[in-house]
Parts: C-alpha cells; structure tokens; sequence
C-alpha cells in the first residue's frame, strides 16, 4: 500500500488533476483511492509516501475522513448510525473496498457482506456489521458532542469531511454555528505549492 502512496504523489497528471480541481473547488476521484483510503487511519503511511515522493503533506488536502452520524438528541443519533451501518454493510460487500477491509483486519466480513450481496440479501447485511466496527468508519454523536467525535476519530487524517447523506440529515438541520465549529478544526492542508 505504501507503494500505492508513492506512486499517487508522484504522478505529474495527479498534480495537475489536483491543481485544477484546487482552483474548481471539486474532488477528484484517483487511482487506487480505496487501497489509499486503507491507510487513512495509519498517517504515518501517507507521511513516508509523501516523503518518499519528495512531496509536503500540507500541499495536498485529505477529503472524506469518514461517515458522521449526528443529530440534534440521541434518537437522531441512533437512527443515522444505522445509515452508517448499512453504508458500511454496502461498501464493504465491495470488492474494490477489500482493502480498507483488511487494513482492520475484516477481510471475513468482507467476504460474507459480498456473498450476501451476491444472494440478493441486502436488508440483511447491515446485521453483520456490529457496532465498533460501524464506528471505525464514523464520528458519531449529538451535535454538542460532533466536534470532539470527528476530532478524535479524524483530527490529524483529514482535512475536509461532508456534510451531507442520512448521517447528519437535511443540510438544513445543521445549525450554523455548528458548520463554522466544524471548520475551526485544526488540519495540514495549506495549499498547492506557488
């Protein structure tokens, strides 16, 4: 996988890729983004392929980090955690998605969720996949709780997360204040290199 990391930052298309979508404000899907999505929770991974490519982790912006599952109470909260739950259920059941899989060690469940898959079984999947593993891939909590969850699960990883999906409901349920605390979240990224 390290090798996966290297060779992303030192492609002259990704840079330009990236370079572009920087000044669109886009995200670009990239080769191999789920094997490099595995290592997300090991910085120490994409801080040795970054290094390896002669490349600065502040240049590049991580976006994604993971589920959030919030709310205003704890209602809310455990319904958007079982959205995170089948999310989880859905994406694992993906071949393509084996290998953020194994970086936990899940490949069993991974396998099971795509046989399940393949039987048409999909109202059931979500029932495999247990609490604190739906955790590995979520900041969950109330929305006085959301700022600290997605700083212990995601702080120092990524950089930008989206607000968006079942696990935080309609855009307009996210007060304000909330959004700007959210972005008040320390990160690396810093910008393309002049």
């Amino acid at each position: 996988v390290l090798r996966h990391v290297a060779e992303l930052f030192q492609q002259r298309q990704i840079d330009v890729r990236l370079d572009v979508a920087h000044r669109a404000g886009i995200a670009v899907p990239v080769p191999g983004a789920a094997e490099v999505a595995g290592v997300l929770d090991n910085p120490q991974a994409i801080e040795a392929g970054l290094a390896k490519a002669g490349r600065q982790r502040e240049n590049y912006e991580v976006s994604g980090g993971g589920f959030l599952a919030t709310g205003p109470d704890d209602a809310s909260v455990a319904k958007r955690f079982e959205w995170v739950r089948q999310r989880v259920a859905f994406y694992g059941s993906t071949p393509a998605y084996f290998p953020v899989l194994a970086v936990h060690g899940l490949e069993d469940l991974g396998h099971k969720l795509h046989a399940m898959s393949r039987e048409g079984k999909w109202g059931e999947m979500a029932k495999e996949v247990p609490d604190d593993v739906a955790h590995l891939f979520a900041a969950v909590g109330r929305h006085d709780q959301i700022v600290g969850a997605i700083e212990t699960r995601f702080g120092g990883m990524t950089d930008a997360l989206t607000l968006r999906g079942d696990g935080v409901g309609d855009a307009s349920e996210i007060p304000r204040d909330l959004v700007q605390d959210i972005r008040r979240i320390p990160h690396r990224y810093h910008g393309l290199p002049r």
